[in-house]
């Protein structure tokens, strides 16, 4: 909640202090990036000082779109998004938003990878280029989904 570097207001009086973000104030995160890495706690403030729990995956989303990152990175514990969930011989290397949103209503994607492919669409949708859903329990991942051509995850583009 410091500096309100994220606000927001009740996502639904069913789930309590979840909150929806309202806005993200990049100044805090560009003035302490130059000489840090910022570390960011996903407990936004509301209007009157309350404090909103917001899902991690989205709020790093609303971040990326608010700085117009180029790039976003997203470690889990699977490859990324699959044509079958329980078949890694199925991963998606690239694939366009519209498509994740009919996987989505189609039930190909549930669960937990629901609001991180959320979080992924509206990244994109607030400006940046490519997102990736990689795991981050393959040694070197980051290294192999940013500098090689294929990646070792999904590529979510526009």
């Amino acid at each position: 909640m410091d500096a309100k570097l994220i606000e927001a207001k009740p996502l639904s009086k069913e789930l309590g202090m979840v909150g929806s973000i309202t806005k993200i104030n990049t100044e805090l995160i560009n003035a302490v990036s130059k000489d840090f890495i910022p570390v960011i706690s996903t407990i936004a403030v509301g209007k009157n000082g309350e404090s909103y729990n917001i899902n991690a995956d989205i709020a790093a989303g609303a971040i990326g779109g608010a700085l117009n990152a180029e790039k976003l990175l997203f470690l889990t514990d699977i490859d990324g998004i699959r044509k079958d969930p329980n078949d890694p011989k199925s991963l998606i290397t690239k694939i366009k938003i519209k498509d994740v949103e009919a996987m989505i209503k189609s039930g190909a994607i549930s669960g937990g990878m629901i609001p991180k492919v959320q979080a992924c669409i509206e990244a994109i949708k607030s400006g940046v280029s490519e997102v990736m859903i990689t795991n981050g329990t393959v040694p070197h991942a980051i290294l192999l989904e940013l500098f090689t051509a294929k990646g070792v995850g999904t590529l979510l583009t526009a």
